[in-house]
């Protein structure tokens, strides 16, 4: 009896641990500040000759890009000083800003594409500005599409705050990307959240699929998405990169020469 009741309660908590929302909360806090000088904290993308930080939750699946995106962490501790935070990416404030425009390559955002969360319904993020009071001056897009953010003001400084759950178009694979408009102040980001109205479960890989010659394959009918959330189902045959594919069984990412 004892066997059996373990095995139960085994599986039970073996099913709630697969029931997980999608989040990436951008490493295991092991930022660190380097570079040529020892001086700068990695930033999310970048050239050859920069400092990048590559340990993210998803790095195997996501791809990351930004610009004035850098992972940091604050130490914190003190009297008065704000608690400690652990890895998160801080948006500068923009460069130029007068205003700037979605995407210039001047602006600060941040964006995670192939982001496999299949059926998520909402997102949500932690917030955390760089002064007190702060009115956040955001923009969200969700699979190329803008989302209306909540208004948020940000009581204290470098404290995450919740931005609640932002109501999203339900797809196969996202691409999420935000841009800070304040020119005035940086702001700070963490626990970027996909979820449904009930968990997200483990998502089922579909070893059928594979490609060949600009073209995938598949036992059945299957759908094919680009990184960046677009179905691109009707260009098989032409594709050539990473795409995500779903299927009756579950989805599968396929590398398409």
């Amino acid at each position: 009896m004892k066997k059996i009741t373990f095995l139960l309660a085994f599986v039970a908590v073996a099913a709630f641990a697969n029931a997980a929302d999608w989040v990436e909360t951008f490493g295991p806090d092991d930022a660190v500040k380097g570079g040529s000088t020892g001086t700068y904290w990695p930033y999310v993308a970048g050239g050859a000759e920069q400092y990048v930080y590559t340990n993210y939750d998803h790095a195997a699946d996501c791809t990351y890009d930004g610009y004035s995106a850098s992972v940091r962490k604050v130490t914190g501790g003190g009297t008065g000083n704000a608690p400690a935070l652990g890895n998160h990416v801080w948006l500068a404030a923009p460069k130029p800003a007068n205003p700037p425009t979605y995407p210039n390559p001047a602006d600060s955002w941040l964006s995670i594409s192939g982001i496999v969360a299949d059926g998520a319904q909402y997102v949500s993020f932690d917030l955390a500005p760089q002064n007190d009071g702060q009115v956040v001056n955001m923009k969200l897009w969700i699979n190329g599409v803008e989302v209306a953010m909540p208004s948020l003001t940000l009581t204290t400084a470098n404290v995450m705050q919740n931005v609640g759950d932002i109501a999203i178009a339900s797809a196969a694979v996202y691409e999420f990307k935000v841009q800070n408009f304040d020119a005035a102040a940086g702001i700070r980001i963490d626990n970027v959240t996909f979820k449904a109205a009930t968990a997200i479960k483990n998502v089922t890989i579909d070893n059928s699929v594979y490609a060949t010659n600009g073209t995938v394959y598949a036992e059945g009918e299957f759908q094919i998405f680009s990184v960046a959330g677009q179905n691109v189902t009707e260009l098989n045959g032409q594709l050539n990169g990473i795409y995500v594919v779903k299927t009756a069984k579950g989805i599968q990412k396929v590398a398409v020469k």
